[in-house]
């Protein structure tokens, strides 16, 4: 069988008879590789054996048994080396396919990429469909957090990888270091049809889904507040043309570093005014500007250990809403608006004046792109 590569399922067939009962195979998470019947679910008195590749455990055979007799034992223990081949056949098989996909990406992310008609052969030979849009995402921080929000059992990788399914979309997780990189697939803009969901498929896409939002959702169902994760993500592009997705993803994950809260999203395309703000902020008259809208609340603040300048950065983040406000500053509603009375003692701002407050935002902005410099 293991010469003939008859695969798994043949095996488990083949035990399933000689032994008279159920079978299944599980990998080394608890999924089911495979069962005899299908819908086999074992009891609590079932026989196992551990799989065993290169004195690791990769995985368990079980058998709807309550104790086997001479023959079936050799039978089982024959099985037991049988399946470890095939497992370790399989393994090799997907570390080579995601070696070469973890080396086309790469290719992919240059600053030099293919040439399209190789992208498109080897995107469908990999897995990697060009003829949908493709965007990148970095999630950056301590190594070891990301590693352990990339484990292929961990809940943020599959939950990303069920909504990527629901949604007929494509999603790759690649560690590199302390980040991990996400190439998404999505839709062409020419074939949406927004308002329209094509009946009785599950794998339609469905209209105004953005990926950020499923990376902050994937991220809360691995539980826990991580302080030291920030997310960039670019522009989806066709597949020759990704490079230019990545490019985004840095320049708005390291916006994001400094604007925005750690797990949240910063979308290339929501700071890409910002990113013009930061290349032209060396200019003197961006300094003098600050100086003089905010001089006085940024000294106060020096001075006394207030934070009068980023709760008026987040009010104005928020359209002066109170309540998003407290949520980011994690201080009651009343605490701000405290804090907005004292900002009108120090400084002369009129919150309600569009102007204004597109002045102090602009300020506030450059203020913070440029703190960590």
């Amino acid at each position: 069988m293991v010469l003939e590569n008859s695969g798994l399922q043949a095996v488990a067939d083949n035990v399933s008879e000689l032994v008279k009962g159920a079978v299944r195979v599980l990998d080394n998470h608890g999924h089911v590789l495979v069962s005899v019947p299908p819908d086999w679910k074992p009891q609590s008195k079932q026989l196992e054996w551990d799989i065993a590749v290169d004195k690791q455990v990769v995985g368990k055979l079980q058998i709807d048994k309550e104790s086997l007799d001479d023959i079936q034992q050799v039978c089982v223990e024959q099985a037991r080396v049988v399946v470890a081949l095939e497992l370790m056949r399989t393994k090799t098989a997907m570390d080579t396919e995601n070696r070469l996909r973890g080396n086309f990406i790469d290719e992919l992310l240059s600053a030099v990429p293919p040439a399209r008609h190789e992208v498109e052969r080897r995107g469908r030979q990999l897995g990697l469909n060009p003829g949908q849009d493709w965007e990148v995402a970095i999630i950056e921080g301590n190594e070891t957090v990301v590693r352990q929000i990339a484990a292929p059992a961990s809940r943020f990788r599959q939950s990303l990888e069920q909504e990527a399914q629901q949604r007929g979309f494509q999603a790759h997780v690649e560690v590199r270091h302390n980040s991990l990189l996400l190439l998404l697939s999505s839709k062409p803009a020419g074939q949406e049809q927004p308002g329209k969901a094509k009946k009785g498929t599950e794998t339609e896409a469905v209209p105004g889904f953005e990926w950020r939002h499923g990376i902050e959702r994937s991220l809360r169902e691995q539980g826990g507040k991580r302080h030291d994760i920030h997310i960039g993500c670019g522009r989806a592009y066709p597949l020759w043309h990704v490079h230019q997705s990545y490019t985004e993803a840095r320049k708005a994950l390291a916006i994001g570093m400094k604007l925005s809260r750690p797990m949240e999203v910063t979308a290339f395309e929501d700071v890409e005014a910002f990113q013009l703000l930061a290349e032209y902020a060396d200019h003197a008259h961006f300094s003098e500007l600050f100086e003089r809208k905010l001089g006085k609340l940024h000294a106060h603040d020096k001075e006394h250990g207030s934070d009068f300048l980023r709760t008026l950065y987040h009010f104005l983040e928020s359209s002066g809403n109170l309540i998003e406000t407290s949520n980011r500053l994690y201080i009651h509603r009343n605490s701000v608006k405290y804090r907005l009375q004292r900002i009108r003692e120090i400084i002369p701002i009129d919150l309600s004046c569009p102007r204004q407050r597109f002045v102090y935002h602009l300020c506030l902005t450059y203020h913070y792109l440029k703190a960590n410099e």
